[in-house]
């Protein structure tokens, strides 16, 4: 919960069933701080790249609180907002990879990456298999580089990194797993002060690769 840019109030919960759990964490934060949804001038969620089931029934659940309330939503991509996260942690650090690397669990062996070049204002973003990733990157960087690796996709691909020689070179203490709920929602800001950027009031999930049904 923020107000203007100052965090008022965060909660975290990491049950399996979190998102039962999410209208009733967004009542007790307004109340908690003297609020109700006609305050809210904007909602800020993370819309992905993810798992199917909990980007789908939390972004329902959002979409169906901003409709009733007429509240926009802002859909953040949680790729992005770990990057830049990671990019304000190295430099708080003092820390300079030459490339930062976010991986994110896409299951079923495949991850959803981003590989931020440093250096230069290069990004590339996608879902592959774990192994075709490895190889993606072993073509992507330069020789020699210092790389940071981030995201709850990282332990999975451990073996195929180590087997490549691409290990961590840069070890902030403290990496999160998944974009940070403060980073989505400074994105979220940042989006909805956009003036180019849609306003409304349901947003789609991105999923990050195509599912079977």
């Amino acid at each position: 919960l923020f107000s203007v840019q100052t965090c008022l109030q965060t909660i975290t919960t990491k049950s399996q069933r979190a998102s039962s759990h999410l209208v009733p964490i967004i009542k007790s934060l307004l109340q908690k701080h003297s609020l109700d949804l006609a305050d809210v001038s904007f909602i800020a969620i993370d819309a992905g790249p993810g798992a199917f089931t909990s980007l789908r029934v939390g972004i329902a659940t959002i979409n169906g609180i901003a409709r009733g309330s007429k509240i926009p939503v802002i859909g953040v991509n949680g790729l992005t907002a770990l990057q830049k996260h990671l990019e304000k942690a190295t430099k708080e650090k003092n820390i300079s990879p030459d490339y930062i690397v976010c991986l994110l669990n896409a299951y079923g062996d495949d991850v959803h990456w981003l590989i931020k070049n440093m250096n230069k204002p290069d990004e590339a973003s996608g879902c592959l298999n774990k192994k075709a990733f490895v190889k993606k990157l072993q073509e992507t960087i330069k020789p020699n580089s210092s790389l940071l690796f981030a995201g709850n996709g990282v332990s999975m691909c451990q073996q195929e990194l180590a087997e490549a020689g691409l290990t961590s070179s840069i070890n902030p203490d403290s990496l999160p797993t998944v974009a940070p709920v403060e980073e989505i929602a400074q994105e979220g800001l940042a989006l909805w002060k956009n003036p180019s950027n849609p306003r409304g009031s349901e947003v789609f999930p991105n999923y990050g690769k195509q599912h079977k049904f």
